[in-house]
């Protein structure tokens, strides 16, 4: 089972006692500050859940699974996660 946007609009709802609209624009707003502020290369640390860093994978060689080619490919940020300990040591 996953849990999509909906669910947890749902699921905000339930446990702050807002309406689905005011969830809705609160966990859209979270999302929002969160990629502004990996577009802006910082890093976002929520305490105890974890931690989203953006990272510069560089350019390299890589190979196309199909024909077997070898192809450039070019400078790219990624994101990455590090769960946090509280997080880790709730989930069973």
């Amino acid at each position: 089972m996953s849990v999509n946007r909906a669910d947890l609009v749902s699921r905000v709802a339930d446990l702050t006692g807002l309406t689905k609209k005011d969830s809705h624009s609160a966990v859209s707003a979270v999302f929002e500050v969160i990629t502004q502020a990996l577009n802006e290369k910082e890093t976002v640390n929520v305490t105890g859940f974890g931690r989203f860093t953006p990272r510069v994978r560089p350019a390299g060689q890589s190979r196309n699974p199909k024909t077997g080619e070898q192809i450039q490919v070019g400078e790219r940020t990624v994101v990455s996660f590090k769960t946090g300990k509280t997080l880790k040591d709730s989930v069973n």
